[in-house]
C-alpha cells in the first residue's frame, strides 16, 4: 500500500518544482544584465573598438567608432574596416589587425592620418572555447595631443643643449681670457722685477756706498726693503700660506729673510729690539716652528 504523502511534503515539493521553474529564468535575467553592463562600459570608452571578423568585416563597433566615422552602427556593420576609416580597397600596409591573426598575439601601432592627427591602433586576436581564432579588436586611441607633447618636449630639450653648447663656448672663452690675463699679470711683474732690479737697485747700491750719515743710510735700507717686497713674490706666499701673520710681522719676515739682525730691523723699522724679539716669538707660534730646533731665516728662505 503506498503511503499517502503528508500535506507539509506536499509544500516542500510545489517550492522545489517552483525553483526549478524560476533558476532559468533568473539565470537569463542574470546573463542579460551582464550583457548590459558590458555594452554600457564599451559604449563608454573614449577607444573606438570594432569587433571584425578575419576578413575585416565590422561585426559591432563602441558608439566612439561610429564617431569617428560620422555613422550609425548599423550602416558600419558589414562593411570592412579599412573601406570605411581609411577609404582604400585592401587593408592597410603593417595593419595591426592582420598582424594580430598571424602572430596569434595582441599588435599594436602608431599612425599620421592625412589631417595629421596620430592614433594608436591595436589588434588582439579574439578565440573561440576550442582556443581557434575567429575574430579580432581593433582598439584605437587619438594621441595626437599626446605627441605634440612630446614633440614639444623634444624641442625644448634641443633649445636647452643648444644652450648647454653656449654656455660651454662661453666658459672656454672665459677660460682663454682668465689665462691670457694671469699671462699678462706674470709679464707685467716680470718687467716690473726686471726694471726694479735694472735701473733702480743699482743706484741704490752706488747710493749706498757714497758718504751717508747714520739717518741717510737708514732710508736708505728702508727703501731698498721696501722695494724688494714689492718685486719679491715672498711676501705674497707668505701672506696666503699663513694668513695669521700681521703686515709688521710680515715685514719682519722679509727682513730676517735678508739676513738682517734683530738690532738692525729694529733701527730699520724704529722698533724696540724687545718689541722685534716678541715679532719673531709670534711669527715662530704662528708657522708652527715654535719650541723646534729649527732656525727662522733657514726656514723662511724655503719659502722662496
Amino acid at each position: 500500500m503506498v503511503r499517502k504523502p503528508t500535506y507539509e511534503e506536499l509544500q516542500q515539493r510545489v517550492k522545489q518544482l517552483e525553483n526549478e521553474a524560476v533558476g532559468p529564468k533568473r539565470g537569463k535575467e542574470t546573463l542579460n544584465r551582464q550583457e548590459q553592463e558590458k555594452g554600457i562600459i564599451l559604449e563608454s570608452l573614449v577607444e573606438h573598438v570594432v569587433y571584425q571578423d578575419l576578413d575585416h568585416t565590422v561585426l559591432w563597433a563602441n558608439r566612439a567608432a561610429c564617431a569617428s566615422a560620422g555613422k550609425t552602427r548599423e550602416a558600419l556593420i558589414g562593411r570592412r574596416c579599412y573601406e570605411i576609416w581609411a577609404e582604400r580597397h585592401s587593408p592597410c600596409e603593417d595593419c595591426p589587425v592582420k598582424r594580430s591573426v598571424a602572430a596569434g598575439s595582441p599588435q599594436a601601432m602608431e599612425k599620421t592620418t592625412p589631417d595629421e592627427r596620430s592614433w594608436y591602433v591595436q589588434g588582439c586576436p579574439v578565440r573561440d572555447e576550442n582556443g581557434d581564432i575567429v575574430g579580432v579588436v581593433e582598439l584605437t586611441l587619438d594621441i595626437t595631443e599626446r605627441k605634440k607633447g612630446e614633440e614639444a618636449l623634444k624641442e625644448k630639450e634641443a633649445q636647452l643643449e643648444a644652450k648647454a653648447d653656449n654656455l660651454e663656448e662661453l666658459n672656454t672663452a672665459l677660460r682663454v681670457l682668465l689665462k691670457r690675463r694671469d699671462d699678462d699679470k706674470e709679464e707685467l711683474e716680470a718687467k716690473v722685477l726686471s726694471n726694479v732690479k735694472d735701473l733702480i737697485l743699482p743706484y741704490i747700491e752706488r747710493l749706498k756706498k757714497t758718504p751717508l750719515n747714520d739717518r741717510q743710510k737708514s732710508c736708505v735700507d728702508i727703501l731698498e726693503s721696501n722695494l724688494r717686497d714689492i718685486v719679491s713674490p715672498f711676501s705674497l706666499r707668505l701672506s696666503s700660506k699663513y694668513v695669521g701673520l700681521t703686515p709688521t710681522e710680515i715685514r719682519v719676515a722679509n727682513l730676517i729673510k735678508d739676513d738682517k739682525t734683530t738690532k738692525e730691523i729694529a733701527e730699520l723699522m724704529n722698533l724696540s729690539k724687545k718689541t722685534v724679539e716678541t715679532h719673531r716669538d709670534h711669527m715662530r707660534r704662528k708657522i708652527g716652528i715654535k719650541h723646534k730646533k729649527m732656525n727662522l731665516r733657514t726656514y723662511l728662505s724655503t719659502l722662496r
